[in-house]
């Protein structure tokens, strides 16, 4: 007689723990889903740690490119052209190569003041092949009309 009474209080007993154990897989799930957002979690971690990353990015491309770096080969040519044109020969070399920079800056300035002081017209359908001399033209007055 201790059965039937006993039946009731286990079957409740059973369904209080299997909704407790429905609760606790419902919060693993909601976690695991949490833990699985990977686009999610970057973008959490970006906005909470910005610094961390650009540094990051940073020395990793920095490594980057030293790790896969090619190593240089001379050339042939430029190894055989500077022993032949000797320690004078790579000196004119290198001040050429030097001064190159300056005189563009020079020449793209010189034009440019130029063209802004009006010498030079702007406008390329304006310009003749032929040279012609520059004259005075006269100006209509008001004494004239």
């Amino acid at each position: 007689m201790d059965q039937p009474a006993t039946t009731p209080q286990k079957i409740r007993r059973l369904i209080e723990e299997a909704a407790v154990s429905r609760d606790f897989l419902s919060l693993e799930i909601v976690e695991l889903k949490r833990k699985l957002d990977v686009p999610a979690r970057m973008r959490e971690s970006l906005r909470e740690h910005p610094t961390s990353w650009v540094a990051g990015s940073a020395i990793s491309g920095l490594f980057a490119s030293l790790l896969f770096r090619r190593p240089r080969k001379p050339k042939p040519k430029q190894a055989a052209k500077a022993a032949k044109t000797g320690v004078m020969g790579v000196l004119l070399a290198s001040a050429v190569a030097v001064a190159k920079p300056i005189a563009g800056r020079w020449l793209a300035n010189r034009a440019k003041n130029y063209w802004l002081a009006g010498d030079l017209p702007l406008d390329h359908r304006t310009t003749t092949s032929v040279a012609v001399p520059h004259r005075k033209v006269k100006s209509l007055s008001s004494s004239h009309v």
